[in-house]
């Protein structure tokens, strides 16, 4: 059976999304983003076969199995729980939540529910983490006692601008929850 997905917030993430979904044969059944135009092109362009009027309208349909939330990180908790409520299973954008507390909610609502709730980890696959897995699970560094590792990031000036919730603390957070 084909996993039938949505598509909720259609800005800088989520042509990730399509690709993960095409990349593993799952069907993305429609999109929404609260720019309606934004969602038309996106879903033109990713060939997508239509566009929601809302994601309450998503969260309605029960031909759609699964949803991912691309969407401000200060919306993630609603759209989550509201997602699992309805009985879809989540992939969401990192982080979370703004607060632990909204991610425990998050969690215990996919419990509750008994759906997957699914947290962005864009480097879990990635090739050198990988090679460091492959290399711990064969014993090749003996035994851990200790790691220390950095991951250096930097978002340009294009990802603030893109869109206006980003760099503000109310609306994509601060401190470890932060991008």
């Amino acid at each position: 059976m084909k996993i039938n997905h949505a598509i909720i917030g259609c800005g800088h993430i989520a042509p990730s999304h399509v690709y993960g979904c095409r990349k593993n044969d799952v069907n993305i059944f429609t999109c929404f983003d609260i720019n309606i135009d934004k969602a038309k092109k996106f879903a033109e362009f990713h060939n997508i076969p239509s566009v929601s009027n809302s994601y309450e309208e998503i969260l309605n349909n029960k031909t759609i199995d699964s949803v991912s939330i691309c969407t401000p990180h200060n919306t993630h908790a609603q759209l989550t729980i509201k997602a699992l409520n309805a009985g879809k299973n989540v992939v969401v954008e990192k982080p979370i939540a703004l607060s632990v507390s909204d991610g425990e909610m998050m969690i215990e609502t996919a419990k509750k529910n008994n759906k997957v709730l699914s947290v962005i980890s864009q480097h879990r696959y990635n090739g050198v983490i990988m090679e460091i897995k492959k290399s711990l699970d064969n014993g090749v560094f003996g035994s851990i006692t200790m790691v220390n590792a950095t991951l250096n990031c930097q978002k340009n000036k294009e990802y603030y601008i893109d869109s206006n919730w980003r760099g503000t603390l109310e609306q994509e957070g601060g401190s470890s929850l932060i991008n």
